[in-house]
């Protein structure tokens, strides 16, 4: 249903994680030599803690804990939860159930699914496009169309807890790619997302929280990018049916300036101190 790409044990290489409807999920290892070994059983990611694979959709890879190791989470839908994945290092840990991400979407149905920090706090939330995918002409077709989701990442739980947040001015419906991108420039995360049978919207952020931010250019695919203890790589796969171009995005909070540091796909590193914030940063090899 969909892939992410990402160095999920900090080998060098780019691995690859696939989402697959009712069986279990792949994840490929880069060997660094040409090779792909699947590996999603002895990673901990071909199922949820319960064993049973669900209604795997759309899947995005992050760190949202800020220990600088890419995380996973897809969406499924209804009752089998949008499982969430820590990184380890060498596998991952079911931690639906101990964020709540798990109690808070059992009666969700989800496609397309984005880290992204709408807030600025410094924490990335999850934004997750929704709709059954029961036919809206049918008996049960009240029940198909459903809202966007907004899941906030505590700045005082440090990724240990998420709570669900009203997403404003996103109408039901039958929702499947998101993507989130500062479209007017003004520091804060808007979100685009696409439906069936109706045009593509775009949400505003009213960027209300004052909080500070930083834009880092990198356009390398692989790249990983720190500012102080927040990190992001640069991948073009987002959700389900969905990608994304753009520089990658952070949120500062109160900070009036902050370290960045580049690492090179292949090697190398770029670091920069006191880089002041509210700015795009362009950064090229």
């Amino acid at each position: 249903m969909a892939a992410t790409v990402a160095d999920f044990d900090g080998d060098g290489y780019t691995d690859i994680f696939v989402t697959n409807d009712r069986s279990f999920n792949f994840l490929f290892h880069n060997d660094g030599r040409g090779h792909f070994q699947e590996i999603a059983f002895e990673a901990g990611v071909a199922a949820p803690a319960n064993g049973n694979p669900p209604s795997a959709m759309g899947t995005d890879a992050q760190d949202f804990d800020g220990d600088g190791r890419p995380d996973l989470v897809y969406t499924a839908l209804r009752d089998e939860t949008f499982p969430l994945y820590r990184n380890q290092g060498r596998e991952f840990a079911d931690v639906g159930s101990a964020t709540r991400l798990a109690v808070l979407t059992r009666p969700m149905a989800g496609w397309g699914v984005v880290w992204a920090d709408l807030d600025n706090d410094g924490w990335k939330d999850l934004v997750t496009a929704r709709g059954d995918v029961l036919s809206v002409s049918g008996a049960h077709g009240a029940r198909a169309r459903e809202p966007l989701s907004w899941f906030r990442n505590g700045a005082g739980t440090g990724g240990r807890r998420f709570s669900a947040e009203s997403f404003p001015g996103a109408p039901m419906a039958l929702y499947r790619g998101v993507v989130a991108a500062d479209f007017d420039n003004d520091g804060c995360l808007d979100v685009v997302a696409t439906s069936l049978q109706e045009a593509a919207r775009v949400f505003r952020n009213p960027c209300a929280t004052g909080q500070h931010w930083l834009k880092v250019d990198v356009r390398v695919l692989g790249a990983r990018v720190r500012v102080d203890g927040q990190w992001r790589h640069v991948t073009s796969a987002v959700g389900y049916a969905a990608s994304y171009a753009g520089p990658l995005h952070f949120g500062v909070g109160e900070k009036k300036s902050v370290e960045v540091e580049v690492f090179w796909p292949g090697g190398g590193a770029k670091r920069l101190a006191e880089v002041p914030v509210d700015q795009v940063l362009v950064v090229r090899p």
